[in-house]
């Protein structure tokens, strides 16, 4: 395991391991936090087990260091005697899994978060341990960018930065102004506003209500929105608001990652930052319920590291 992180850390191409088995992964459809989570995932056999990662290129893959410490699948496939794809709907005990010479073990997506693999019946999911430092370390590796430095927040001096992520599914989400199936079956990826303002005055209270910079993460085209209301139904003396507009989706991500205090929903997009940031505090709904069309947050987590 530590010759794995020395690899990671010092640059070594992972096709440089002695074992001739590799993983690989599949992906969702979805976008950059669901690939980067389907990469993380794959990673983590291949920290665990000491065996190479191959690449399955995705939207903005080329920009991130990964494309340059791993093997490509497309170029790399043929190199195996075996491809061995394992279905969605079977058990993984990635821990005792047998590893064969000359086979590639593609690992089928699942999500970060628990209560989402447990209610959409992921039995291909196992644990993932995020807090393993040699793991995020290799994460930090693979997921930097190649091109040019991110472009990152400056924040206020003399203030504690909290990042804030809404949301709201528009233009891409199937679930934007419309509760469809999807949106009830994902209530937690989409919280209403009301989490977002109860759980900032909770992390107000939380930092004992000191001078704090919370900087609005959201797909919506009206950023400034958020930031009136929030600014008005907090109401707390103690609290700036910032926001970008339409800064991009990767430039989004690494600003999100600078943070170390986190609300945000069970997206896969923020989750993925907070894990690269090493949080501190981050508060995500845990439980919540529908009356009619209203969807109620009744039961909030609060991880603190």
């Amino acid at each position: 395991m530590k010759f794995l992180l020395y690899l990671a850390l010092s640059g070594i191409h992972f096709s440089a391991l002695a074992s001739s088995a590799a993983v690989t992964y599949g992906l969702s459809g979805g976008r950059l936090g669901d690939n980067l989570v389907a990469y993380s995932n794959a990673l983590w056999v291949a920290y665990k087990r000491e065996i190479p990662l191959v690449y399955f290129p995705f939207d903005n893959c080329e920009r991130f260091t990964l494309s340059r410490i791993h093997d490509s699948y497309w170029a790399a496939k043929d190199k195996y005697s075996k491809i061995v794809k394992f279905d969605k709907d079977e058990k993984l005990d990635m821990s005792n899994l047998k590893i064969d010479e000359n086979t590639l073990y593609s690992i089928p997506f699942f999500p970060a978060f628990k209560r989402e693999i447990i209610e959409s019946d992921f039995f291909c999911a196992f644990d993932v341990d995020w807090h393993d430092e040699g793991f995020v370390a290799a994460l930090r590796r693979g997921i930097s960018l190649v091109d040019r430095e991110p472009s990152l927040i400056n924040f206020p001096e003399g203030r504690i930065p909290i990042a804030l992520h809404i949301r709201t599914g528009e233009g891409f989400d199937p679930v934007y102004q419309l509760r469809t199936a999807y949106d009830q079956s994902s209530p937690r990826k989409f919280p209403p506003n009301s989490f977002f303002i109860e759980q900032l005055k909770h992390m107000s209270e939380l930092l004992e209500d000191q001078p704090l910079y919370v900087h609005i993460f959201t797909d919506s085209s009206r950023p400034e929105y958020f930031a009136e209301l929030l600014k008005k139904e907090v109401n707390k003396s103690n609290i700036i608001y910032g926001y970008r507009n339409k800064p991009g989706l990767v430039d989004d991500f690494f600003a999100m990652a600078q943070f170390k205090y986190f609300i945000r929903g069970e997206s896969n997009f923020s989750f993925m930052a907070s894990i690269l940031a090493q949080y501190k505090i981050c508060i995500v709904p845990a439980e919540c319920v529908w009356k009619g069309r209203e969807l109620i947050v009744t039961k909030s987590e609060v991880i603190i590291r």
